[in-house]
């Protein structure tokens, strides 16, 4: 499965080569994909801006939706 993350290749590469952690954003707007991005190792952390513009309770449905919140 192709996740939605424009970025991720490019984030992948950059978490390869430093010692911080790496911000993936662009194209994420699924809780499960980001999850998913996270595992995988694509970043460290998930940007989600248009989700949070669209529903200011997104955090909070997506910690819920992960068993977390």
């Amino acid at each position: 499965m192709r996740l939605p993350a424009v970025f991720a290749s490019l984030s992948r590469a950059a978490k390869g080569r430093v010692g911080i952690p790496v911000l993936l954003t662009g194209g994420v707007k699924d809780t499960f994909a980001a999850e998913r991005l996270l595992e995988e190792g694509s970043a460290d952390l998930i940007g989600v801006g248009r989700p949070l513009m669209q529903d200011a309770a997104f955090a909070q449905k997506a910690m819920e939706a992960l068993g977390k919140g």
